[in-house]
Formats: structure tokens, C-alpha cells, sequence
């Protein structure tokens, strides 16, 4: 799904971005409800300008994943490897950051533009008058995860990241009370 977004490219820089789990209020301009994306679990990916929120609801809690420009200060910068549980459920964030040439980003924004025409399960947003601005979240469902990509056409940066979701196995499941 691609979204115009209604709001001008602003967010200043890679260096900018913060993450942070856990609750931030951050005013949300798109939006993808994944029902049934794992059993017990839904996923919600959300744009935020050129920065993203996930929302990971499970039988055993909830993990809210932002990676943005935050305004009051909150989070540090991205790292390489966050692995949180949730219970028994174990997630991974993985960030990285590629510089590319022009004709290499163009050709990486037309690609992921075509993917994100035809994936229910990925939401493209678009700034005016930037063609090669974009945000981009993705789930996927036969491997539990989600991948987001935000491109910086000024910087020519590629600013990618990938988050897994380990479940435990059945066996490692604690037993639930039959009544």
C-alpha cells in the first residue's frame, strides 16, 4: 500500500534519528494493522513522517519498537543489535546504513515503490515533491518479522532495519491451566 503523505520531507538527518521501546506518543500519519500475522500475535506498522513505529501484541505483552526524530530528547541512537523478551518471546532489532550513488538510491526507491504496489503487507509513504523520499515498513509472515527502510536522497542514505520475533517452541511454552 503507498500512502501520500500530507506533510513536507523534514526530518533533518540519519544522525537525527533516536530509537526507543517501550510507549512514545508520536503523531502517527499511516497506518497497516497485520491481524493474524503470527498465531496469539498482530503487528502494527505505522508511518511517521520519515521515521517508524511497530507495535508487536502477543499473549504475553506488548513490544513498541520507534526509530525517529524524537522531539522531547527520548531514546539514543540506533544501534546495531537490540534484543528485548517479552515474556518467552524474544525480539531482535538490526539497523544499518548504506551510502549509495544517485543512479544506485533511484534505482532501489523505483524497486521497493514496485514491491509496496502489490504487498498487502507493506506501507509505502510518499513526501511531496521528493520522489525519492520515502519511508517504508514491511511484514512478513513466514519468517516473523518486520523490515523498514528510510531513505535520505539529500545524504544518498539508505537507513534500513529488520526486526525478528523468536517464539518459543511448544515444548518451552509454560502450561497453561485447563478450567
Amino acid at each position: 500500500m503507498i500512502v501520500g503523505l500530507d506533510v513536507g520531507y523534514s526530518d533533518s538527518a540519519v544522525g537525527d534519528l533516536r530509537f526507543a521501546t517501550g510507549a512514545c506518543d508520536v503523531p502517527v500519519l499511516g497506518q497497516l494493522d497485520v491481524e493474524g500475522w503470527q498465531p496469539g500475535s498482530t503487528v502494527s506498522l505505522r508511518l511517521l513522517g520519515a521515521s517508524h513505529q511497530a507495535v508487536l501484541t502477543t499473549d504475553e505483552g506488548e513490544y513498541v519498537e520507534t526509530l525517529a526524530c524524537l522531539r522531547d530528547g527520548g531514546g539514543r541512537p540506533p544501534p546495531e543489535e537490540n534484543i528485548e523478551r517479552i515474556g518467552h518471546v524474544v525480539v531482535r532489532f538490526g539497523y544499518r546504513v548504506d551510502y549509495l550513488d544517485g543512479a544506485a538510491f533511484s534505482s532501489r526507491v523505483t524497486a521497493v515503490v514496485s514491491e509496496a504496489a502489490e504487498n498487502p503487507r507493506m506501507l509505502l509513504g510518499r513526501f511531496p515533491g521528493e520522489p525519492n523520499a520515502v519511508t517504508v515498513l514491511a511484514a512478513e509472515q513466514r519468517i516473523p518479522r518486520w523490515w523498514t527502510v528510510h531513505a535520505y536522497p539529500q545524504a544518498g542514505a539508505w537507513v534500513a532495519t529488520t526486526t525478528s520475533v523468536v517464539y518459543p517452541s511448544s515444548a518451552q511454552r509454560p502450561a497453561r491451566k485447563i478450567i
